[in-house]
């Protein structure tokens, strides 16, 4: 039969020694009661017999005053006042805080893109409500069919202003269009976005040394960037003998019905073409725009519920392991479990997105 003792007082002894050196260290031994019970163990231990209960009593008390720090974080090396872990506590707070600016940087980069997709949405959204395809019709039939320009009055100034607002919204689908595509060519993560600087950095270093070793360019004649394209005769607003629109080869087989509704679309292109876009206002189709609010759309999704909670998250939990690791009253904490702690902000800032975010909710609902 075994006659081991059923507490070893050795190792009592041992864990109450490292707990009671951490404490004092860290200057936590303000307590008096702790200190009376520490005193009390402190004579059992130099007295012949040792009193058990107070040695327990005094590491109970001392484990409770050095929390969060254990007496299993003391014994397995954990101790943030060893030499060791102090110049790796150095090293760690470098790196976190490194990467803690690098994030902010991307989180800041995701907002300014964020901005500019949604501003980019908002204008396509504006542009369509506007109806400018209904404007143009309904100008071009005043100024077909009632001749406000024969006779100066009140409809005369009507059309021109309604000249000068359609002008305007030209220019406003082509500044949407523009906007559009410069949004769409955005990437999604900002790493990306920064290499791909650096693949344009280096294609242009390539093409001016290829230029410089190649010699002096001729300039006698117009180059690409710098020549302006003449506007050509279009043949979809080629006129008949009395005038008319003259529809394209093979309408004849068509219904007169359907000639004149051809007739009346063309019109509306033929007057966009050669009074409004004189002044190269910019086109009234927005068809050519829309297909870009579906990709911004799915962008700004993409963004608001999994990207930026992301990025929240990991600032989160990276701010608060910085705080940790610099302070000695928690223990040192090793590389495995700073990238798990990180990881886990991350992803309880996604879910938190989740039901933040009104995206999801929308989706849900449909």
């Amino acid at each position: 039969m075994s006659k081991d003792p059923i507490v070893d007082v050795d190792a009592l002894l041992s864990d109450l020694r490292l707990a009671v050196a951490y404490a004092a260290r860290a200057g936590m031994l303000n307590q008096p009661t702790v200190l009376h019970t520490l005193k009390a163990a402190e004579a059992q231990v130099t007295a012949s017999a040792q009193d058990i209960e107070a040695l327990a009593l005094a590491l109970n008390d001392v484990s409770k005053l050095i929390l969060p720090m254990t007496v299993a974080d003391l014994r397995f090396g954990r101790d943030p006042f060893s030499e060791l872990n102090q110049k790796c506590s150095v090293r760690k707070q470098l790196w976190l805080t490194v990467a803690t600016l690098l994030l902010l940087l991307s989180v800041g980069d995701l907002m300014l893109a964020l901005r500019r997709e949604q501003d980019a949405l908002a204008t396509l959204q504006q542009v369509q409500a506007l109806r400018p395809a209904e404007k143009l019709t309904a100008l071009r039939k005043q100024a077909q069919y009632e001749s406000p320009l024969k006779q100066v009055n009140v409809s005369t100034e009507q059309f021109h202003q309604r000249i000068g607002e359609i002008r305007a919204q030209m220019r406003l689908i082509s500044n949407s269009y523009e906007q559009a595509l410069e949004v769409a060519a955005i990437p999604a993560f900002p790493p990306a976005r920064f290499f791909d600087a650096l693949r344009d950095q280096w294609q242009q270093w390539l093409a001016a040394s290829a230029a410089a070793a190649s010699g002096p360019a001729d300039t006698s004649g117009p180059s690409a960037d710098t020549a302006i394209a003449q506007p050509t005769e279009q043949g979809d607003c080629a006129k008949d003998s009395l005038g008319n629109v003259k529809l394209p080869r093979g309408t004849e087989r068509h219904p007169e019905w359907l000639r004149v509704v051809m007739v009346d679309a063309i019109s509306d292109f033929c007057f966009a073409q050669r009074v409004l876009d004189a002044g190269n206002a910019g086109s009234i189709d927005l068809g050519y725009a829309l297909p870009y609010a579906r990709l911004v759309k799915e962008k700004i999704a993409l963004r608001t519920d999994w990207l930026l909670p992301f990025a929240y998250g990991l600032l989160g939990s990276m701010l608060f392991v910085l705080r940790n690791v610099a302070s000695v009253r928690t223990p040192t904490m090793k590389w495995f479990p700073i990238f798990m702690r990180v990881g886990l902000g991350g992803v309880a800032g996604i879910v938190v997105g989740w039901f933040a975010s009104p995206s999801a909710a929308v989706g849900a609902e449909t």
